[in-house]
């Protein structure tokens, strides 16, 4: 995970700076959502009055970012394939999860299932 905005919103709003953010505007989670490894960071750093919206899903906070709404969480190799995205902090040890991909015990060694575990074992190597 690391921290984007469009790239108008930097134009508008500039880069994250020093440690005042007030300035900036915020896209994060629920604070009853479910945990993610960012939210003790998201508490300890952004300021409430910095806070413009907030979503319990990340398909919904990466939306608001990618049209501009403000700084917000998204998945580096996400990020990276928008050209309009700025990262505007780079990842941080405290930000890491582990993904778990399970599948049904009969369906594991399928073709199917084989091709895409590849698939997403280059895309995160990658990453």
């Amino acid at each position: 995970m690391a921290l984007f905005a469009h790239k108008d919103y930097v134009k508008n709003h500039g880069l994250l700076e020093g440690s005042d953010w007030r300035k900036h505007k915020f896209v994060i989670g629920m604070k009853d959502g479910l945990p993610k490894p960012f939210g003790p960071w998201e508490e300890a750093n952004i300021p409430p009055e910095a806070v413009v919206f907030r979503a319990a899903q990340m398909r919904t906070r990466e939306d608001a970012v990618l049209a501009g709404a403000g700084i917000g969480f998204l998945m580096q190799f996400s990020g990276a394939h928008h050209p309009d995205m700025v990262e505007m902090l780079p990842p941080q040890p405290e930000w890491d999860s582990l993904l778990w991909l399970v599948t049904h015990v009969d369906l594991h060694r399928t073709a199917k299932v084989q091709a895409f575990l590849k698939f997403v074992k280059a895309e995160f190597r990658q990453s």
